[in-house]
């Protein structure tokens, strides 16, 4: 008798393994779910120079240096650093952009933390009248300003330099 239990046993074992070979793997199947990949795309952001910044004229300073604010309002300029022997004519003009994108949305607008013009002349810092906008209708206007700082060793001249502003979606 033992030996017809095992073969029971074992015919068993062997049915039930096929049984499920025989199932078909949609029946499995019902434990899977379903999701959707989906984007929100935005129009890409533009940056158009509307107006250069320029600090204007500023004689070499006999000793020290000649500290020159554009404000970041837009409107001011301090000349209150530019003592000891230096000359400033009134002739700044502040930097102008328009930043154009999705109509309602913040962006973040980052400038060089300085820049060398020429040996001894240097923008030790800019500004910006508003450095997170909103581009209400999808534009925003920002004035760009800074502080120039002129040393007794800068040559007679007019140099420029071009710098990268950087806008991002928040």
């Amino acid at each position: 008798m033992t030996i017809r239990h095992i073969f029971t046993r074992r015919t068993l074992g062997m049915t039930t393994a096929a049984a499920l070979l025989l199932i078909s793997p949609a029946a499995f199947a019902d434990n899977v779910g379903s999701m959707d990949a989906s984007v929100t795309l935005q129009a890409p952001l533009s940056v158009a120079v509307d107006t250069q910044l320029s600090f204007g004229t500023l004689a070499i300073p006999v000793a020290n240096s000649a500290t020159l604010v554009m404000t970041a309002n837009g409107e001011t300029v301090d000349d209150a650093g530019v003592g000891d022997g230096a000359i400033y004519r009134n002739d700044a003009v502040f930097g102008q952009i328009t930043i154009t994108g999705e109509a309602d949305t913040s962006v973040s607008i980052s400038t060089p933390a300085s820049l060398e013009l020429a040996s001894g002349v240097n923008i030790t810092s800019f500004n910006l009248s508003n450095a997170s906008p909103t581009l209400a209708l999808g534009t925003a206007t920002v004035k760009v300003g800074g502080t120039l700082v002129v040393d007794s060793t800068a040559q007679v001249g007019s140099p420029s330099q071009s710098f990268d502003i950087t806008v991002e979606y928040q």
